[in-house]
């Protein structure tokens, strides 16, 4: 939509909502076409930090990709990434990780352990693990100095 390339994301949102109404209309509320508007909207949630709305919005089509591909696709794998991308963004590191290793492990069980995708999920999922491990060691350093502090 020109209103998102411009920035006008109240207008972009107007845009999208009265889109994915239209092909509602047409096509149903479940049926694949309707994905892309969806991903659109939930794209703009995001960005406007309403990240559970976000995240509702692409649980959506990642079951309607799974009624229509089956859950081991890599299009589910990519729905996955991208709900795991609204968590890393709100910080919720534990439940990024965890939609990341799905990811992974589809994308493992479909395009190869070699494929780009696969790499890309693998080196997301260790940099998520080191950076919770960095966060408990922090954690475990502030109530380890509280102590000394008593």
């Amino acid at each position: 939509s020109l209103h998102y390339i411009e920035k006008d994301i109240d207008g972009a949102m107007g845009y999208y909502t009265e889109a994915l109404r239209l092909n509602r209309a047409a096509y149903g509320t479940s049926h694949p076409d309707v994905i892309p508007t969806m991903k659109s909207i939930a794209l703009i949630q995001s960005k406007k930090r309403n990240f559970n709305r976000a995240i509702e919005i692409f649980t959506e089509v990642r079951n309607i990709k799974c009624g229509e591909v089956g859950k081991i696709h890599p299009e589910v794998a990519s729905a996955h990434k991208r709900i795991g991308n609204v968590h890393y963004q709100r910080g919720d590191l534990a439940s990024a990780q965890k939609e990341y290793r799905q990811a992974l492990s589809i994308y493992e069980q479909t395009l190869g352990k070699e494929h780009q995708s696969t790499t890309s999920s693998r080196a997301i999922v260790e940099k998520i693990g080191e950076e919770l491990g960095q966060k408990e060691l922090a954690q475990i350093t502030s109530v380890g100095s509280l102590f000394k502090q008593i």
